[in-house]
C-alpha cells in the first residue's frame, strides 16, 4: 500500500488495514506502535486499557493449549508402532495391537474435549481447532485402512468401545457411547457443528466457513456435511433409525444421551443442540444454508441420487429446490456416462417416464455394461406406462440379446473351436443319439475335449495353494487362457477406479442376465419375449439345447478358477433354457391333448363338420420364433443365415 494514500482516521478503517496484514506484521505493529502509545495517553485511559487486558488474561488463563504439532508427533509415533506391531505379530504369539489402539483412542478423546472447549467456551483459535479436527479425521481414516479395522473384522480391537464425554466445568454436556473407534467421527462432526455456529454467533472469520466445509468433504466425504448438521448422526430424527450408511453389516442403535431441551418450543430434530442458547440456535440456519449451497455446487459437478435427496432433505423450500436441481440435471445429463446414470436414477425414482425416454433417446450411447442396473430401473419404470410399454420391451430385449452375445464370446474364450463347422456337425450327430446311451456319453466327452481351448486344465500346485490362501497368482504359474489378468488388482476390491477393468475382464453376466429375466417376467408380454430369447440362444449356442452337453461344458469351466464369471453366467443361461423348454413342452403336451380330445369328439359325432378354411401363412423369425420387439413383422429377405450353425439345430423339432 502506498504511503502517500490518505485514509480517514477511524477505528473501522484501522481494523480493516490491520486484518489485511500478515500475522507477523500485526505483532510487530502492536509491539512497536500501539503499546508505546499507552505511555503517551492520559493515565485514566491507560488504566482502562490495562484493566481490559487483565480481564482478558484472567478470562483466557485456563484455555486449553491445542498444540497440533506435539499431538501429531505423539499419535504418528503410536501409528508407526501399530504398523510395526502388525508386522511382528506374524512371528510372535502375542500382539500389542489392542493396547496401542486404546492409547491412540484415549489421546484423541481427551484432545477432542479440549478442542470443543476452545471453540465453544472460549470462542477462540477457530482456524487451529479446524486443523486439529482435520488431523483427527485423517487418523480415523488411517485406522479404518488397517486390516481388520474397516468394519468387516469381528475381533475385539475392531469393536473396542469408546466413551467420550464433552464436559464444561465438570458438567457433562454431551456423552457418546460408541461401539468402535471408527465411530468417533460422530463426535468429530458434532464438535465441527459447534465450531461453525460459534463462528457465526461471534461473527469471527465467517467468510472462511465455505472453505472449511470443502476441507471436511475432502477429508471425510460429502455425506459428512449433512451428518454434521445433525450433530454427527445419520438420521435427522431423534427417534433411532437403523443405520443406512453401510457399516459392519449389522444395525446398532444410537447410544447418544440426548439432554432435554429447555425450550419446549424448539423443533425436536437433530439440527439443534440442547446446550445452545436461543441466541446460538438462530445461527444454525446460516450453517444449513452454506451446506445446502455446497451440496448444490457438488451436484452440478458430480450428480447422484444420494446428493439429490440429501439436498432436498435439508432444503428450506423443496418446492423451489427440486425444479432447480432437475433443471441442472437436464443440462448436464449428456456430458458423461456418470451424469447420465445419475439422471436416469433420479428420474426413475421420481417416476417420470417421459424424461427417462427422452434421456435414453438422446444419450443411451453413453451407457456402459456396468450401468445395467440403472437402465433396468429405468426400463421397469417405462414398462409401467402404457405409452412407453413397447419401447421398454425393446430395450429389455436388446439388453438380453447383448448379454447372451457377451456370454457367447466368453464361452468361445474357453472353448475356442466350439463354432467350427466340424464341431457343429459333430454336435448335430450327438443330438440324434439316444439321450441315456453310453455311446452318447462317450461322444460328448470326445466332443468337449475337441472344442476346449488348449491349456492347462489342472492348475499348478503352487498356484492352487496361493489361490486357496487368497493370493493372486504370479506370472508364469498359469498357462494359456488361464492367465488371470486381474490377479493383482483383486487385492484392492473396493477401488472404484478398477470397475472398468473388472467389467472388461470379469463382467458379472449372471447377475445382469438374471436381473433382466426377472424384470421382463413381470412385464406384460414378457413371457413372449423370453420365449423368443430362448430360440435365439439355442440358435447361436445350440449346446444349450442338450442338457448333458451343457452340463459337461459347465464341469470343464468349473475346473478353471479364473473362469468363475463365465461358469456362473453359463449356469444361469442353462437354467433359463431348461425352464423355457419345460414350458414349451408343457404347452405342446397340452395342445396335443386338446387336439386328441377334439378329434375324438369329431369321430363320435353323427354329423361331420365342414373342413375349416386353411390358415394364412405366418411370418416367422429366422430363429424359429414368430415375433420380435426389435424387428418388423415383414417376411425376412431370402438368403443365408448369419449364424454359424445350421438352421436345423435351432427349431422346435430338436427340443428334448
Amino acid at each position: 500500500m502506498s504511503p502517500n494514500v490518505s485514509h480517514p482516521l477511524t477505528s473501522a478503517n484501522f481494523m480493516e488495514i490491520y486484518n489485511s496484514l500478515p500475522p507477523e506484521i500485526r505483532q510487530s505493529l502492536v509491539e512497536k506502535q500501539l503499546a508505546p502509545l499507552l505511555d503517551r495517553v492520559p493515565k485514566d485511559q491507560a488504566k482502562k486499557v490495562m484493566r481490559s487486558v487483565n480481564c482478558l488474561r484472567s478470562q483466557y488463563s485456563s484455555i486449553p493449549v491445542l498444540d497440533l504439532k506435539a499431538k501429531k508427533k505423539e499419535i504418528n509415533g503410536l501409528l508407526d508402532e501399530l504398523a510395526r506391531d502388525g508386522k511382528r505379530a506374524i512371528t510372535r504369539e502375542r500382539s500389542n495391537r489392542e493396547e496401542l489402539l486404546a492409547e491412540i483412542v484415549e489421546s484423541i478423546v481427551s484432545w477432542l474435549n479440549d478442542i470443543w472447549s476452545v471453540v465453544y467456551e472460549y470462542n477462540a483459535s477457530f482456524d487451529e481447532a479446524h486443523d486439529c479436527l482435520l488431523y483427527v479425521a485423517e487418523v480415523l481414516n488411517i485406522l479404518s485402512s488397517i486390516p481388520g479395522m474397516g468394519g468387516r473384522c469381528r475381533c475385539s480391537s475392531a469393536h473396542l468401545s469408546v466413551t467420550l464425554a464433552i464436559r464444561r466445568k465438570d458438567k457433562i454436556i454431551k456423552k457418546f457411547n460408541l461401539s468402535s473407534p471408527r465411530n468417533i467421527d460422530r463426535a468429530l462432526l458434532w464438535i465441527w457443528r459447534d465450531l461453525f455456529v460459534s463462528m457465526f454467533a461471534k461473527g469471527i472469520h465467517t467468510e472462511k466457513i465455505p472453505e472449511m466445509l470443502s476441507d471436511i468433504e475432502e477429508s471425510l466425504n460429502w455425506q459428512a456435511l449433512r451428518r454434521m448438521l445433525y450433530g454427527g448422526s445419520k438420521s435427522a430424527s431423534l427417534v433411532y433409525e437403523e443405520d443406512a450408511e453401510g457399516g459392519d453389516g449389522h444395525s446398532e442403535p444410537c447410544f447418544e444421551d440426548e439432554l432435554e431441551d429447555e425450550d419446549s418450543q424448539r423443533c425436536p430434530c437433530r439440527m439443534h443442540a440442547s446446550h445452545w442458547s436461543q441466541a446460538m440456535n438462530v445461527h444454525r440456519t446460516k450453517l444449513r444454508d452454506l451446506v445446502h449451497q455446497h451440496l448444490i455446487a457438488l451436484f452440478e459437478l458430480t450428480p447422484s441420487h444420494q446428493i439429490f435427496h440429501s439436498i432436498l432433505a435439508i432444503s428450506p423450500d423443496t418446492d423451489e429446490t427440486e425444479p432447480a436441481l432437475l433443471d441442472i440435471l437436464s443440462r448436464i445429463a449428456g456430458t458423461s456416462a456418470d451424469t447420465l446414470v445419475a439422471a436416469l436414477d433420479i428420474h426413475a425414482s421420481e417416476e417420470d417416464p417421459a424424461a427417462l425416454m427422452e434421456l435414453l433417446d438422446k444419450h443411451s450411447y453413453l451407457l456402459r455394461p456396468r450401468d445395467s442396473h440403472v437402465l433396468l430401473l429405468a426400463v421397469s419404470t417405462l414398462a409401467e406406462c402404457s405409452e412407453f410399454h413397447v419401447r421398454a420391451l425393446q430395450l429389455a430385449e436388446r439388453q438380453l440379446l447383448d448379454t447372451a452375445a457377451a456370454l457367447r464370446a466368453a464361452v468361445r474364450s474357453a472353448f475356442s473351436r466350439v463354432e467350427e463347422r466340424t464341431s457343429v456337425e459333430a454336435l448335430g450327430e450327438i443330438l440324434k443319439l439316444r439321450a441315456d446311451g453310453v455311446h452318447r456319453r462317450q461322444r460328448i466327452d470326445t466332443w468337449v475335449d475337441s472344442v476346449i481351448t488348449p491349456g492347462s486344465t489342472v492348475p499348478h500346485p503352487m498356484a492352487f495353494a496361493a489361490m486357496m490362501m487368497g493370493f493372486p497368482l504370479a506370472a508364469g504359474m498359469e498357462d494359456g487362457d488361464d492367465m488371470d489378468i486381474l490377479g493383482y488388482l483383486d487385492m484392492d476390491q473396493p477401488d472404484p477406479d478398477l470397475e472398468d477393468l473388472r467389467e472388461e475382464f470379469r463382467p458379472n453376466l449372471r447377475e445382469r442376465f438374471d436381473a433382466w429375466v426377472s424384470a421382463v417376467t413381470s412385464m406384460k408380454g414378457g413371457n413372449t419375449l423370453l420365449g423368443k430369447l430362448y430360440f435365439k440362444i439355442v440358435e447361436e449356442m445350440p449346446y444349450f439345447k442338450m442338457n448333458d452337453v451343457a452340463d459337461e461344458m459347465l464341469n470343464r469351466l468349473g475346473e478353471r478358477p479364473n473362469k468363475v464369471h463365465v461358469t456362473e453366467a453359463f449356469e444361469a443361461v442353462l437354467s433359463f433354457c431348461k425352464t423355457q423348454r419345460k414350458r414349451i413342452n408343457t404347452r405342446a403336451e397340452k395342445r396335443r391333448k386338446t387336439e386328441a380330445a377334439k378329434r375324438a369328439a369329431e369321430a363320435s359325432g353323427s354329423v361331420a363338420a365342414p373342413a375349416p378354411a386353411p390358415l394364412p401363412p405366418q411370418t416367422t423369425h429366422r430363429s424359429g420364433y414368430p415375433f420380435s420387439y426389435l424387428t418388423t413383422t415383414h417376411p425376412p429377405a431370402a438368403g443365408p443365415s448369419s449364424s454359424p450353425f445350421p438352421a436345423g439345430i435351432g427349431g422346435m423339432e430338436d427340443v428334448d
